[in-house]
């Protein structure tokens, strides 16, 4: 049957909205809906139903849209459909070939009449209830949700709503900081650790003054053996001191959700200050960190003789590097915390400790040894032990610290010498893990369990053979 050709095409708009409304979910959870609705154009007035849903999701989007349309007898032939920079195109082009329609981004989004806003906003305060809690509460429901949140469009929007309605909540804070200090937008993150610290420190003043570390200079790093000075130090000093460094007399500052964000913000106020060139600066934050909370959950200490030799300080490097050995004999470092202690030894003319530490940074990522020689690996598909022993975190090294390689090009003649000594081990632990990659695609062998055991105890004896100098 021949259909006759209609005049005039069908046209929907398929429009969606963030309300800016909290609202308390069946389950209890607070959040800001996101809506979407179809408007056809003929009648300039909603059909269907509406989509509710704490963010847009593009393929809840798409279901949505899918079932007005077979609902339809006559299925409209355009649908427009606003903008979202995270709309997966391909995906619609697909969706639009699947119900035979022509779909057309609208990048410029007109306001929805009031009338019909209003009506929409009424239809979900009777769908939901409209929270009446202290406004700090609702804000801090709001961060919650927006942790889950699979869109980080509206993920940032609900931290900025939570702030609209507590300018101190610190959780919607520190989440606004790291993701700026993830674009690179140190300004903007310094400005939200900074009130994080402010806020905290000025809250919590008694608490820091009695004993759990408001020092940060590195006087308060130093080994009590160091001491300039005979008299007897304070409860305050002591407190300080690496004998008293043990987490149990203090809170355990990183479980408690209420504190986390402080140590956050000082880690993160590091980052962006290191990121600006203010090494020194950066070095007071992590000591801070590191003083109020010993356990130091995010790795503070590894950062700062790093960065007292990116400020040209070796002195007070040496002296961070002899502080990180006392506080914490039990350790694993970093490779990089490794290369960098070898650098300093050579510094300080102790060539022998500059070549077993060399060889511990070898023993852990033999690439940075490579890259810092500028001597090529022709081993690339290796099994790591973990991802600080590959070539990436090879690459960052060299992109943060290789400089101060550059500056001291002397000292790379000890690291070719530990080299060239470790070359049988070395070339055996490459050849080992090239092994352990392949044997990986066999995990149907019935003793794969066992024979992975073993690979990765003949692992590790090479990289002791390497470590040790064997």
């Amino acid at each position: 049957m021949i259909k006759p050709v209609r005049k005039n095409r069908k046209v929907w708009h398929l429009r969606w909205f963030d309300i800016n409304l909290p609202l308390v979910a069946p389950n209890g959870t607070y959040f800001m809906p996101s809506i979407a609705i179809i408007v056809d154009e003929s009648k300039n007035d909603q059909t269907g139903g509406t989509h509710v849903a704490p963010c847009i999701v593009q393929n809840q989007v798409e279901d949505f849209l899918a079932d007005a349309l077979d609902a339809q007898d006559t299925p409209p032939d355009i649908v427009h459909i606003d903008a979202n920079p995270e709309w997966d195109m391909d995906a619609w082009s697909d969706f639009s070939r699947e119900y035979h329609i022509e779909i057309r981004i609208a990048e410029s989004r007109n306001a929805l009449a009031a009338d019909q806003m209003k009506r929409l906003i009424d239809g979900l305060c009777q769908r939901f209830t409209v929270p009446t809690d202290a406004t700090a509460q609702i804000a801090a429901g709001l961060v919650q949700c927006a942790l889950n949140m699979p869109s980080s469009r509206k993920a940032q929007s609900l931290f900025q709503q939570a702030l609209h309605l507590d300018p101190q909540c610190a959780a919607a804070h520190v989440e606004i900081a790291d993701t700026a200090i993830h674009e690179q937008n140190w300004s903007t993150a310094m400005e939200h650790y900074d009130t994080i610290i402010s806020d905290f420190e000025r809250a919590e003043d008694g608490r820091l003054k009695a004993g759990v570390g408001e020092v940060s200079d590195l006087a308060a790093n130093r080994p009590a053996d160091e001491s300039q000075d005979d008299a007897e130090p304070s409860a305050r000093e002591k407190s300080l001191q690496p004998s008293a460094f043990s987490p149990q007399p203090f809170p355990d500052w990183w479980t408690d959700r209420a504190t986390r964000p402080y140590l956050r913000a000082l880690y993160g106020r590091a980052m962006a200050q290191w990121h600006m060139g203010h090494y020194i600066e950066a070095t007071r934050s992590l000591e801070k960190v590191v003083n109020i909370h010993p356990v130091d959950n995010l790795g503070a200490r590894f950062h700062i003789p790093l960065l007292y030799m990116l400020a040209d300080e070796w002195e007070e490097a040496e002296a961070a590097f002899r502080s990180y050995e006392k506080r914490y004999p039990s350790d694993t470092p970093m490779p990089a915390f490794h290369y960098a202690a070898a650098l300093c030894a050579w510094y300080f003319g102790d060539d022998d400790k500059a070549r077993e530490l060399y060889r511990q940074g070898i023993s852990t990522n033999f690439h940075i040894a490579y890259e810092l020689l500028n001597e090529t690996v022709y081993y690339k598909n290796l099994w790591y032990p973990d991802n600080t022993a590959d070539d990436i975190y090879a690459d960052e090294f060299m992109s943060s610290f290789g400089v101060l390689w550059d500056r001291e090009a002397a000292s790379l003649r000890v690291l070719r010498e530990v080299l060239r000594g470790a070359d049988s081990a070395l070339y055996d632990l490459l050849k080992h893990r090239e092994k352990m990659l392949d044997f990986r695609d066999q995990r149907y062998d019935p003793d794969f369990k066992k024979h992975w055991r073993d690979l990765e105890d003949r692992d590790a004896e090479l990289v002791k053979l390497i470590s040790n100098g064997s």
